[in-house]
């Protein structure tokens, strides 16, 4: 079965401390927007991080606190019992990668674009995620307010 994971942790210091699951996209906020999406591809959700919500699947403690997006992946592969896919922005993440991670965490080796050289990795190209959707609003990163404010301007993105 595939789990997903939504890691919600992390300290907003580009975003000037808000909360990023909180932030309103098309009158609902991302996290409540993620959950329902995912909802269409899996029952077997966690949450990783954050002001954790068992209002749909579990929740996790980001086992790397202070430790980025590659803490939080470890906290949801170390969570599973059974060998789930675990999706992300772009990517798929199984248990094998569990190891990598570990020793990354471990070296201090905090970038996750970074593990990507450690990986098999298959790129998916943007028309084959458009069949899911615009895959700018599918795989989209918020990190500043600017890049809400565009994302949020309906033109900004094609819809």
């Amino acid at each position: 079965m595939l789990s997903a994971a939504i890691l919600a942790g992390g300290q907003a210091t580009r975003f000037h401390d808000v909360d990023h699951s909180a932030l309103v996209i098309e009158g609902r906020p991302i996290l409540e927007r993620q959950l329902a999406q995912l909802s269409r591809l899996t029952i077997d959700m966690l949450q990783v991080g954050g002001g954790v919500s068992h209002e749909r699947g579990r929740g996790a403690a980001d086992l790397g606190a202070g430790c980025g997006p590659i803490g939080g992946l470890h906290a949801a592969l170390t969570e599973e019992d059974r060998d789930g896919g675990w999706p992300s922005p772009g990517a798929v993440y199984t248990r094998g990668c569990l190891a990598r991670v570990v020793r990354r965490l471990a070296e201090g080796r905090l970038k996750l674009i970074d593990l990507l050289a450690d990986l098999r990795v298959r790129a998916v190209p943007a028309e084959e995620l458009d069949r899911f959707g615009d895959h700018h609003h599918l795989v989209a990163n918020l990190n500043t307010p600017a890049e809400h404010r565009d994302f949020a301007t309906p033109h900004s993105h094609g819809l």
